[in-house]
C-alpha cells in the first residue's frame, strides 16, 4: 500500500484502520505521532502555472503608453482591479454574524435566483496617492 492513500484520511479513520491492522491508537495518539514525523494538515499552494501569454508584455506596454499620454494631457488615470463576479441575493456566504437565529438562505446558488451579479473592485487614481476604494460594479444579468 502506498503512503498516498493515507494522505486525505481523518484522524478517526486512520485510527480505525490501524486498529484493524492490530495497532491500537486513538485519534489523539495518531495526531501526536504524525506531528512527531513533521506531518500536519496543509492546504494546497498555487505554484504551477502554464507558460505566459505571448502578448502579455505587449499589453502592459500599451497600458503604460496610454497612462503616460493621459498624464501629459492632465487627464485622470484610474486603476481598476476587478475580482470574481458574485451573485447578489439571499445566498449563503462564508462570513458569520452574532444573532439569535440563523438567517435562512437559498439552498442552491443559481444565477436565476439572483437579483443581479456584482463585480467587487478596487479603484484608485494612479496619479494621486494610492488609496484604494472598495466598490461594486453591478448590472442585472
Amino acid at each position: 500500500m502506498t503512503s498516498r492513500r493515507w494522505v486525505r484520511r481523518s484522524l478517526r479513520n486512520l485510527s480505525a484502520d490501524l486498529k484493524k491492522r492490530k495497532h491500537d491508537a486513538c485519534p489523539n495518539t495518531v495526531r501526536r505521532l504524525l506531528r512527531k514525523q513533521q506531518i500536519s494538515l496543509r492546504s494546497n499552494i498555487k505554484r504551477l502555472a502554464g507558460p505566459p501569454h505571448p502578448d502579455r508584455e505587449i499589453q502592459f506596454q500599451h497600458i503604460t503608453r496610454q497612462r503616460h499620454r493621459f498624464e501629459r494631457r492632465g487627464l485622470p488615470v484610474l486603476s481598476i482591479d476587478a475580482k470574481k463576479k458574485e451573485l447578489i441575493g439571499n445566498f449563503k456566504n462564508a462570513g458569520r454574524t452574532w444573532q439569535k437565529e440563523p438567517e435562512s438562505v437559498n439552498t442552491y446558488d443559481f444565477i436565476h435566483d439572483a437579483q443581479c451579479r456584482a463585480t467587487p473592485l478596487r479603484c484608485w487614481s494612479a496619479c494621486a496617492a494610492r488609496q484604494p476604494r472598495a466598490d461594486y460594479a453591478s448590472r442585472p444579468d
